[in-house]
Order: structure tokens, then C-alpha cells, then sequence
């Protein structure tokens, strides 16, 4: 179909619908499952996927919501992760709406969904569900 469009990092894919698949690493992009992928974003300095990085797509396919690690590791002994925050992106209008930290950052559970129309982001952090208004 396509080949990946970044080395240097282990990417993550999810369909965004049937026909389109969503490839992180150290950009987003869209994947069209025929003809040439499109650049949503270059993360931001600092940004990048950790080892379980998670993404929600809302049902219509026009929302996503990936997490995003700001990773710190002096003496490469292992990840230390100094921040994270979920960018939700919208793809009728290919740009990012929206940057919600994790604060505090987790200790056991995490996990994030988007609604069925996109319109509303649930976050498990721990033991608590916190639910943020997108648009």
C-alpha cells in the first residue's frame, strides 16, 4: 500500500475508518489505504509516543485522541516520564483542537476514550474519570 513515512522511532497505527489508518511516531499523519499519506502534525518539541501509548478514534472517524509522553532518560536505565498529555486532533479540518495534560501523572491506571460523535473526551487516571468538553 504505502511505506512508512518516518524511521527512527517505532510508530503506532490505528484506523481512523475503513479506509484511512492514523500512523503516529514523530508526526501524525493519515494514511489513505490507497494514495499518498497526508502530515496532520509534526509533534512538539519534547513530545513523542511511550511503550503504551494509547489512542481513541470517536465512531464517526473524525476525531483523535492519541497520548503523548515528554520522556526524560539521562542514563539510559530505563523510561522516566517527566509529563504527559493527550492531543486530540480533528481530521475534517486536519489540525490538532485541543491539549489537556495528565496531571497528576498516573501511578497504576490510565486510559482515555473519545465519544461516539467526538464531542467529549473520558480520562481514567488512576482511580478517577475526569470528562472534557472538546468542541
Amino acid at each position: 500500500m504505502w511505506n512508512v513515512p518516518e524511521t527512527g522511532c517505532i510508530g503506532r497505527f490505528t484506523f481512523e475508518d475503513d479506509k484511512t489508518i492514523a500512523y503516529a511516531c514523530k508526526q501524525l499523519w493519515l494514511m489513505p489505504v490507497t494514495g499518498q499519506p497526508v502530515l496532520v502534525e509534526s509533534f512538539q518539541k519534547g513530545e513523542g509516543l511511550g511503550p503504551d501509548t494509547k489512542f481513541s478514534v470517536s465512531q464517526d472517524g473524525k476525531s483523535l485522541a492519541v497520548l503523548l509522553e515528554n520522556i526524560h532518560d539521562p542514563w539510559d536505565t530505563g523510561i522516566l516520564v517527566k509529563a504527559m498529555h493527550i492531543a486530540v486532533y480533528d481530521f475534517r479540518n486536519n489540525r490538532r483542537t485541543i491539549t489537556i495534560d495528565v496531571t497528576p501523572l498516573p501511578k497504576t491506571d490510565f486510559d482515555l476514550a473519545l465519544s461516539p460523535d467526538g464531542l467529549k473526551l473520558a480520562v481514567l487516571n488512576d482511580r478517577n474519570v475526569t470528562v472534557y468538553s472538546i468542541h
